[in-house]
């Protein structure tokens, strides 16, 4: 079954946000927006200028892929660091890049970090300090998709967790359309939540 959509993985960095796609069956398209990392750390002026690049780069990966009709969806993962300044910092970029999205009405998910290890793993808790070594070697074992580098391993775990959102035969095994169906459950219920809300009347 060909998908309708054309689906982008995309994990969010400050150093190196890392974007995945397929471009022919089995034949990925992935890559990192500018390295950052050697702007002077530190200051407010460089956050800015970070997410300025990664706007800059993500508005390329949009308009080179526009050309195709075929309709675009990201999958983000959401931010989840124990540390106050990157998680803030990571929240500033997070929130840029959603507002780019939406302002250019365009479909995105986000996913947990724990949706997102349980469904390549099958294992929703991981050991501290181990998460990226067994998503690397479980994407390995899974899709021979074979790389060293966690930001593109995360945007292609993405990738594959969109797929199978939209096409649940493309699912390894049970664990991944269980993981699947929790999410579809909680984005459901979000959605239940939201319609709940009322809006506050106008005072005349």
């Amino acid at each position: 079954m060909k998908l309708k959509n054309k689906i982008i993985g995309l994990d969010l960095s400050l150093n190196g946000s890392a974007y995945c796609y397929t471009k022919k069956k089995e034949i990925y398209k992935y890559g990192k927006f500018q390295d950052t990392s050697l702007l002077e750390e530190g200051s407010y002026k460089n956050l800015i200028e970070r997410i300025r690049f990664i706007h800059s780069d993500l508005l390329d990966l949009i308009i080179d892929l526009k050309h195709n009709k075929t309709p675009i969806v990201f999958f983000i993962e959401d931010t989840f660091i124990n540390q106050m300044s990157v998680a803030k910092s990571l929240n500033y970029l997070g929130a840029v890049v959603r507002w780019t999205l939406y302002n250019l009405d365009m479909e995105y998910y986000n996913v947990s970090p724990q949706s997102l290890k349980s469904f390549i793993t099958g294992k929703a808790q991981i050991v501290k300090g181990k998460k990226k070594e067994l998503m690397l070697k479980e994407v390995y074992k899974k899709y021979y998709f074979d790389t060293d580098d966690n930001d593109i391993c995360d945007a292609f775990s993405l990738m594959k967790f969109g797929e199978c959102f939209f096409d649940n035969s493309t699912a390894l095994g049970n664990h991944q359309l269980e993981s699947i169906e929790r999410y579809k459950i909680k984005l459901m219920e979000k959605q239940n939540d939201k319609r709940k809300i009322k809006k506050p009347k106008q005072k005349l």
